[in-house]
């Protein structure tokens, strides 16, 4: 062997182990499609043996996705114009896709294109930790929502709670309301111990007792309107003359919540549910000499 055979088998030696160390894909392809070499990482990648070559061409190892893709680049490169940049998606001997980007130039002898040279990128890993910092995304937009949601009903609470301090009143009221209608959903299912319960404690909050009663069992005479406090009896008054709450609200210079608030405390007083009845038992108690 001549001195210039070695020194060109000692330059193909060296530029092959570059290629086969190389962490990028590369391979070799003739204009018929068949395989003239490919590198290590290529073979490692797509799962084939390097006895494997000889059945083998390009299009065995493009995706289906990928073949009208990539024939017409094929084409491009064959004809001696470089493809700086692509995309594409190989497919592995046991039929995994495999995504990959890279470039393709043409190896020329005078001026024809004897093979064309990839190298090629495997995209799978980038791709799995772009969608796993997507997944951690949407789990952190979604987490941040459920503690905005949290927050905003916490200043509804806070809200709600700073009002009934600003308004010990009406939180009174309300309670006083409630107890009331207790007290006469008791009677009338005849717990009167729960009733006269009910009816201390109306008491001793300052209001008088609704029901028939006051906790003791039905009588007739519980339907006095001398029961009602002096608001409750002008409310009466007005009621039954066929004002509507609005009307006497304006009348008495108070609010319709204020109104409404009394006028169920008649209600449960007098053992009335409708305005009729009340009107027919003020009527009653103007013939028998009742103050109003």
């Amino acid at each position: 062997m001549t001195e210039e055979s070695l020194r060109l088998a000692e330059s193909e030696q060296r530029y092959r182990a570059v290629i086969d160390n190389a962490w990028e894909m590369i391979q070799s392809v003739r204009p018929d499609g068949s395989f003239e070499f490919v590198n290590q990482a290529w073979l490692d990648t797509l799962g084939y043996a390097a006895e494997d070559l000889a059945g083998l061409d390009v299009w065995d190892i493009i995706h289906e996705s990928s073949v009208e893709h990539c024939q017409v680049l094929f084409q491009e490169a064959i004809k001696g114009r470089p493809i700086p940049s692509m995309d594409a998606v190989f497919v592995t001997k046991d039929g995994r896709a495999v995504p990959v980007e890279g470039s393709v130039t043409s190896r020329l002898v005078g001026e024809e294109v004897v093979a064309t040279h990839g190298f090629f990128r495997d995209l799978s890993e980038r791709l799995r930790s772009e969608e796993l910092e997507r997944r951690n995304a949407e789990l952190l937009r979604a987490e941040q929502a459920r503690y905005l949601e949290k927050m905003a009903a916490l200043g509804k609470l806070s809200a709600g709670l700073a009002h009934e301090l600003n308004n010990p009143a009406a939180a009174v009221g309300r309670a006083v309301a409630r107890l009331g209608e207790a007290l006469v959903d008791f009677e009338r299912c005849g717990a009167h111990l729960w009733a006269r319960q009910a009816g201390a404690e109306l008491r001793a909050g300052g209001a008088a007792p609704g029901g028939t009663g006051a906790g003791e069992p039905p009588r007739h005479e519980g339907r006095d309107l001398a029961r009602l406090t002096p608001q409750q009896l002008r409310i009466a008054r007005r009621v039954a003359e066929g004002a509507t709450n609005r009307e006497v609200a304006l009348s008495l210079s108070v609010s319709t919540r204020t109104v409404d608030y009394h006028l169920r405390n008649v209600f449960a007083t007098l053992g009335v549910r409708s305005r009729v009845e009340l009107v027919r038992l003020v009527e009653q108690a103007e013939k028998a000499g009742a103050h109003l």
